[in-house]
């Protein structure tokens, strides 16, 4: 396994499916060894191979000239092949588990443990989130710095308090602070949620079903270059 580590160290393949439709249906690749004998394909390539697991057959193809392995790194690689040529929308995008885990993770459940507290930063929500003192569903108030990128159209809103202590207010609010820095309802799940999106873009401060992830990978796409594109959707 060693000798065969440092053969295929930075040393891509090339991955067809026939028949071979369009342009994306053979992609550079470098391989991960593994155990048995099938070709395991990330999920996000799926797409463009139109792989749908039934049986599907696919070659591979060694690039052995040093300009075939310049070109199959610097054109087709999967990861700079993210768009469709046909309409230029994005073609790699989450799919089967991780539909499944963002939905999750955006969801939020009115009455959930830990709901209407307030954190002065993500890492005591964090603290709380390990100490099973909030659910990762629940809406809360986190400090947010005053560089913040809030949601479209964000509006201060009101959240009711679960199990307040005697003498707390039964509701809290949202509010910019003195100091710049905002009181923002979300669930620590959304915030695990965008931690995965560009810095500078706004925060998804709701549900995120398939049809709505397949829009914000697509806004980024057209924002941001492929490579950041790529390392988002990774």
């Amino acid at each position: 396994w060693g000798a065969l580590e440092d053969v295929i160290s930075e040393h891509p393949v090339l991955l067809n499916r026939a028949l071979t439709l369009h342009r994306l249906g053979i992609q550079a690749f470098e391989p991960i060894l593994v155990e048995g004998k099938a070709i395991h394909l990330p999920p996000l390539a799926c797409a463009a191979f139109n792989a749908d697991f039934d049986g599907d057959q696919m070659a591979v193809h060694l690039p052995l000239g040093a300009e075939a392995q310049a070109e199959a790194r610097s054109l087709m690689m999967a990861s700079d092949n993210i768009l469709k040529p046909a309409d230029g929308h994005t073609v790699t995008m989450p799919s089967q588990d991780m539909i499944l885990g963002l939905y999750f993770l955006s969801t939020v459940i009115d009455g959930a443990k830990g709901q209407g507290r307030i954190f002065d930063s993500l890492a005591e929500a964090r603290m709380a989130l390990d100490r099973h003192d909030i659910d990762i569903q629940a809406k809360v108030l986190l400090r947010m710095p005053a560089d913040f990128v809030l949601p479209k159209d964000w509006e201060p809103s009101e959240i009711k308090v679960v199990d307040p202590l005697p003498g707390e207010a039964d509701t809290v609010k949202e509010e910019r602070l003195s100091d710049g820095t905002i009181l923002f309802a979300t669930s620590y799940g959304r915030v695990l949620f965008n931690q995965t999106l560009p810095v500078d873009y706004p925060f998804i401060n709701e549900q995120v079903p398939k049809g709505k992830l397949s829009g914000i990978v697509d806004d980024i796409a057209a924002r941001y270059s492929t490579q950041q594109v790529a390392a988002t959707l990774d």
